[in-house]
């Protein structure tokens, strides 16, 4: 008897050594043998999808979200449960949106594919105009599935309404400011369909104020810039409307790399010829006290 529960005790210890010895040595390893075994553990088709929507969303979903994703597939108890199994690993956010509490889960899971990620972003257009987090949703998954000509063309709708263009302005120049390919494809968006002065009402009086000085937004506000007069030959050619769009682009331009690259580093050519172009087709006074002072200060 006694010999039969030391040999029990000894089997228990030796499967303990071999488990701890299987298991991963990494943070990484071990939040993905984590998440492994509790999508073999909990509905095995359900759970792989929730964790992979959740690591694609980046800042988590709603249970709205996750049922509208998951469609049919979807049950309320599996889900419950795999939140309680998952305990402190996850974590509800104050706009109801449960996320992940260490990325380091999120860069464990590696089944996002790009059927979840395409999946995600026409969840995003399927969301409703008064949700809170549509506009959000629809940036951020545009991003994901590298939807950018999406971006490009929202741009022009947001800024005909001031809420909204605030809400995506916030959102957008934080990605700017952290994703050199987002930068890059919108560039080359805007280069295939024009920026038109609905982009630069836009990007003028919303964008600018939310963009911090950084080398990624000064890559992107140059590139834009580039574009513009790229396209500009000659100014007798654009209206008034635009001409002023340009001059206010550039002077926002201006005032970024002056803090960017201190006062004697800073390109001037462009808004010099803007304020000139400016004071001559609206000789107003604020425009040439504006081109006057200019002048002072600074060679074009």
């Amino acid at each position: 008897m006694f010999g039969s529960e030391k040999n029990s005790e000894q089997f228990i210890i030796e499967n303990i050594k071999q488990i701890i010895e299987d298991f991963p040595n990494t943070l990484e390893g071990a939040a993905q043998e984590l998440l492994n075994i509790l999508c073999n553990y909990i509905n095995k088709n359900l759970s792989p999808r929730i964790l992979s929507y959740l690591c694609v969303s980046s800042y988590g979903l709603r249970i709205t979200d996750i049922e509208s994703l998951c469609g049919e597939l979807y049950d309320a108890a599996d889900f419950s449960y795999l939140k309680k199994l998952l305990g402190n690993f996850v974590f509800e956010r104050e706009d109801h949106r449960y996320d992940f509490s260490h990325k380091v889960f999120r860069g464990a899971y590696n089944e996002i594919s790009e059927e979840a990620k395409n999946d995600y972003f026409q969840h995003a257009l399927s969301l409703p105009n008064n949700d809170s987090l549509s506009i959000w949703f629809c940036i951020h998954s545009a991003i994901c599935a590298k939807k950018y000509s999406y971006i490009n063309e929202s741009i022009a709708i947001w800024g005909d309404a001031p809420q909204n263009a605030k809400k995506a302005s916030e959102y957008l120049a934080q990605f700017i400011e952290t994703d050199t390919s987002l930068v890059e494809n919108l560039i080359s968006s805007f280069s295939t369909t024009g920026i038109s002065n609905k982009h630069l009402i836009f990007l003028c009086y919303y964008l600018f104020p939310f963009l911090s000085v950084s080398e990624e937004v000064k890559h992107f506000i140059d590139g834009i810039s580039e574009l513009l007069f790229a396209n500009t030959y000659e100014y007798a050619d654009i209206n008034d409307t635009r001409l002023k769009l340009l001059c206010d682009f550039e002077e926002k331009r201006f005032d970024f790399n002056k803090q960017y690259s201190g006062k004697k580093k800073i390109e001037t050519n462009r808004y010099y010829l803007c304020l000139e172009e400016l004071a001559i087709r609206i000789p107003s006074q604020e425009n040439q006290i504006k081109l006057e002072n200019f002048k002072l200060d600074y060679e074009p």
